[in-house]
C-alpha cells in the first residue's frame, strides 16, 4: 500500500507539473491572441488607408487566414490535451477511490481480529481463574488432562487466526493524514482543471467575437467599395460596368475576390479576358475608388499610365487632377498628357556623359491643399 500511494503520489505530482506547463503555454498562446488581434486590427486599418493594389490586399488577407488558421489549430490542440488530461485524472481518482476501499476493509478486518483476540484472552483468564478457583489447576496442566481431540480444534483456531494477522501485514498509522495530503492536492488540480477549461472557453469567445467584427468591417467595406469602384470605372472608361465579386460569401475570412469588367462596347468578362491597357484603367479604377472612400495625404505613382492610349490617359489626368485636391500625388510618367496637368514637372538630363543634371518647372504656382509633382 505504501508503494503503491508513493506512485500515486508521483504521478499527482507530476501532473501538477504538467498542468503548470500547459497553464503556461496557454497564456503564452494568449498573448500571441492579444498579438494578432493588434494585427487584424492594423490590418484592417491597412485595407482602407493604404492606397495598395489588388495582389498586395490578397496578400494581406491570406496572410490573415493564416494567422486565424494557426489560432484554430492551436485550440484544438489545447482542447485535446485537454480532454486526455480529464481522462487521465478520471482514471486515478477511480483506481484510488479502489485502493481506499480496499485500505479500509483491511483496517475493518484488522479490527475484527484484534476484537476477537481480547475476546480469547479474556476468556483464557476466565478460563484460568475458574480452574484455580474450581479445580484448583493451572491451564497447562489442564491441557494435558484434557481429551487430545479439543486441545487439537483449539491449535487450528489459533493457527488460523495467527496466519490472518500475518495477512493483514503492517498497520500503517498515517494512511489517514496520507489520504488528507492526496486529497487536498486532488482538489488544487481540479481547481486547476475547471480554471484551463474557463479560460478555455473565454478564448473562443473572443476569437468568435474577432471574427465577427472583422467580417462585419470587411462586408461594409467591400459594399462601399464595390459602389465607388462601379462609378470610377464609368468615368475612367467613359461608360461600362464593373463588378467586383467575392468567391464564397459565406465564408468572409477565406473568400477571394474576382474582378468582372464590361468596357464600352465589349461584354461582361473577368480581368484576364482584357488587354494590357484596359487592365491597367481597371487597376487605376480600383486604387482611385479606394483613395476616394479614404484619401490619403501622399501617394507616388510609378509609370501607371504607361499601357493607357491618349484617349485614356486624358481621362486618367483629369480623374488624378481631382483628387489632387485632398491627396498630393508623386507621378513617374513619359506620357504628355499627365504632365500637362501637373503643378511642377522635375526632370534629369545628362547634358556631358556620367553628368547628370536636375531641372525643374513650375506649371502652377496657385496654392493648394493638395497637387501633382511629375517627374520626367
Amino acid at each position: 500500500m505504501k508503494i503503491e500511494i508513493a506512485k500515486i503520489e508521483q504521478k499527482l505530482q507530476n501532473e501538477l507539473h504538467n498542468l503548470k506547463d500547459k497553464r503556461q503555454e496557454f497564456d503564452r498562446e494568449k498573448n500571441n491572441i492579444v498579438e494578432k488581434e493588434k494585427n487584424i486590427k492594423e490590418i484592417e486599418s491597412l485595407k482602407v488607408n493604404l492606397s495598395l493594389d489588388r495582389e498586395k490586399l490578397q496578400g494581406e488577407i491570406y496572410k490573415l487566414q493564416q494567422e486565424v488558421e494557426k489560432i484554430q489549430k492551436d485550440i484544438s490542440s489545447l482542447e485535446d490535451n485537454i480532454f486526455q488530461e480529464e481522462e487521465d485524472l478520471q482514471k486515478r481518482k477511480e483506481k484510488f477511490s479502489i485502493l481506499q476501499q480496499e485500505f479500509t476493509n483491511i483496517n475493518e478486518e484488522f479490527h475484527k481480529v484484534e476484537m476477537e483476540m481480547q475476546r480469547f484472552q479474556i476468556e483464557i483468564d476466565n478460563i484460568k481463574n475458574r480452574l484455580w478457583e474450581e479445580y484448583e489447576l493451572t491451564l497447562d496442566r489442564a491441557f494435558e488432562e484434557a481429551e487430545e481431540g479439543e486441545i487439537s480444534k483449539l491449535r487450528q483456531r489459533a493457527d488460523h487466526l495467527a496466519k490472518a494477522i500475518k495477512g493483514l501485514g503492517n498497520v500503517n498509522i498515517d494512511a489517514i493524514e496520507e489520504y488528507k495530503e492526496v486529497k487536498e492536492r486532488y482538489d488544487f488540480l481540479k481547481s486547476q482543471m475547471e480554471d484551463i477549461i474557463k479560460a478555455k472557453e473565454s478564448l473562443i469567445s473572443v476569437i468568435e467575437e474577432a471574427n465577427k467584427i472583422i467580417k462585419t468591417k470587411f462586408k461594409d467595406g467591400f459594399e462601399i467599395l464595390q459602389i465607388q469602384f462601379k462609378e470610377t470605372f464609368r468615368r475612367l472608361f467613359g461608360g461600362g460596368n464593373a463588378e467586383l465579386i467575392l468567391t464564397d460569401e459565406d465564408n468572409l475570412l477565406e473568400t477571394g475576390i474576382e474582378i468582372k469588367a464590361q468596357p464600352p462596347g465589349k461584354k461582361l468578362q473577368t480581368l484576364s479576358l482584357l488587354s494590357g491597357g484596359e487592365k491597367a484603367l481597371v487597376a487605376i479604377s480600383l486604387l482611385f475608388a479606394m483613395l476616394i472612400i479614404k484619401p490619403t495625404p501622399f501617394c507616388i505613382l510609378d509609370e501607371i499610365d504607361a499601357a493607357l492610349d491618349d484617349a485614356n490617359v486624358e481621362r486618367f489626368a483629369e480623374f488624378l487632377k481631382e483628387l489632387s485636391r485632398d491627396t498630393q500625388f508623386i507621378v513617374v510618367s513619359h506620357r504628355k498628357g499627365t504632365m500637362m496637368v501637373a503643378d511642377a514637372i522635375y526632370g534629369v538630363t545628362m547634358q556631358e556623359k556620367g553628368v547628370s543634371k536636375l531641372l525643374s518647372l513650375k506649371l502652377n504656382t496657385d496654392d493648394k491643399i493638395g497637387g501633382l509633382v511629375k517627374h520626367a
